[in-house]
């Protein structure tokens, strides 16, 4: 069974989100809290934030989880209400390789808007350049029909290269 009590309110002073002021604040609950994030790829885009210092979604408990999770529903709800966005993405950056910057638990809440950006197919996907671009319906006919089709697979192509780079493709490398 896993414990889900949070230790006492941990704060770090030199921590950005363990000092926010309270003026900046647009929804919280117990262990959450929301602000519009000082740097917005959008309009309406907003950071959820958990009350504990912890450096990441593993460290925070159930409880933690499901009340950040509650208050990105909440969140999301304020910005379509008040902004009328055409779709969303939301989620979380994890270590520096990840493209954290501030190592406490938050979640971006991002709304998106109709011609943002020329083709947003993929969404998410776009973090690792010429990654996330699905192929045309044509391209994968065409390959699918080809008799000379390669039987490897994406995945076995990136496993392939991260074996190359030398890093470890399964398993949590955390410390």
């Amino acid at each position: 069974m896993v414990d889900d009590q949070p230790p006492a309110r941990v704060m770090d002073e030199a921590c950005l989100f363990c000092a926010m002021p309270p003026d900046r604040v647009v929804a919280a609950s117990a262990d959450a809290y929301a602000v519009r994030d000082g740097f917005p790829v959008s309009v309406g885009h907003s950071l959820v934030i958990s009350k504990r210092h912890v450096p990441d979604w593993w460290s925070a408990t159930a409880g933690e989880r499901t009340a950040i999770v509650e208050l990105v529903d909440v969140v999301k709800a304020g910005i379509a209400n008040q902004y009328h966005p055409a779709g969303f993405n939301v989620g979380f950056n994890d270590r520096p390789a990840g493209g954290q910057t501030v190592p406490h638990l938050h979640i971006h809440v991002i709304p998106r808007y109709d011609g943002d950006v020329p083709d947003p197919r993929g969404g998410i996907r776009h973090v690792i350049p010429d990654s996330g671009r699905y192929p045309t319906d044509a391209a994968v006919t065409q390959y699918a029909d080809s008799e000379s089709a390669d039987a490897e697979s994406d995945f076995d192509r990136f496993v392939r290269r991260v074996e190359r780079k030398g890093i470890e493709a399964t398993g949590d490398q955390r410390e």
